[in-house]
């Protein structure tokens, strides 16, 4: 497991390396405009790991694991789309969250195991 761990972050790392050769060669509007680019843009701007660089690799490399693992398993990620489109629209959030009391009868999260009551949900 302390290989695999090992062989995922040197994998990362190169791909990292290889943008920021390439991030060099260019000048500053022909840089890739990707969520690599804007992790490395926002590490390199916090100023809290500037001085330490080992701690901003790690940073770099962690989330990159972490957007892909959880991009690559579609459950994760149609609950992140959901949660973010109720966020952008409070009555929706409302309309769910109504819903779901009536339902439910305020007897959360128990009562998320009665299939019967999860497939009458409409919103």
């Amino acid at each position: 497991m302390w290989r695999l761990k090992k062989e995922v972050d040197m994998l990362i790392m190169n791909i990292i390396h290889d943008r920021e050769i390439q991030n060099q060669s260019r000048n500053i509007n022909e840089k890739q405009s990707d969520l690599l680019q804007k992790i490395l843009e926002g590490v390199a701007s916090d100023k809290t790991l500037n001085a330490r660089e080992h701690n901003m690799n790690q940073l770099i490399v962690d989330l990159c694991k972490n957007i892909y693992f959880a991009g690559s398993e579609s459950t994760a990620l149609a609950v992140t789309w959901t949660l973010l489109l109720l966020a952008l629209h409070p009555e929706w959030q409302q309309r769910v969250r109504s819903e779901i009391s009536d339902t439910f009868d305020n007897k959360l999260p128990h009562s998320f195991h009665d299939m019967s009551k999860l497939q009458n949900l409409k919103v």
